[in-house]
């Protein structure tokens, strides 16, 4: 008879249930973490596609605003980059794992965000 088992499922104390109760824990924080990461991208590229609707819109008037296609543009840009940081940002299960609590999940989600100026900025001073 195997011993690494509780003869009961009722048994919560037993190390193996305390493990798979861990496991558990570990693939829900998981989850929870893919799930955040994954609400926030749609938003961004539910921006991006609002943004890209209204660059098209700027391009088919008869004298398209060259101030309204920079700011679409870099703000195009931005949602991009930060959907790009987010993406690079997911946690594997192992992550979560070693960190073993939803805070380490949320700390290895959390990128500085960047703002249509800020990244209007960045973008623009790398092109002069």
């Amino acid at each position: 008879m195997r011993t690494d088992r509780p003869r009961y499922p009722e048994d919560r104390s037993h190390p193996a249930s305390v493990a798979h109760d861990a496991k558990r824990q570990q693939f829900r924080t998981w989850a929870a973490a893919v799930r955040a990461s994954v609400d926030r991208i749609q938003a961004l590229a539910r921006q991006g596609r609002e943004k890209e609707q209204a660059l098209e819109h700027v391009l088919q008037s008869s004298a398209p605003d060259p101030d309204a296609l920079r700011t679409l543009t870099l703000d195009r840009r931005a949602r991009r980059l930060e959907i790009e940081g987010l993406i690079a940002a997911l946690p594997t299960l192992d992550e979560i794992g070693q960190t073993s609590e939803v805070g380490g999940a949320a700390r290895a989600l959390r990128r500085p965000r960047l703002s249509g100026e800020t990244a209007g900025f960045r973008l623009v001073s790398r092109a002069v």
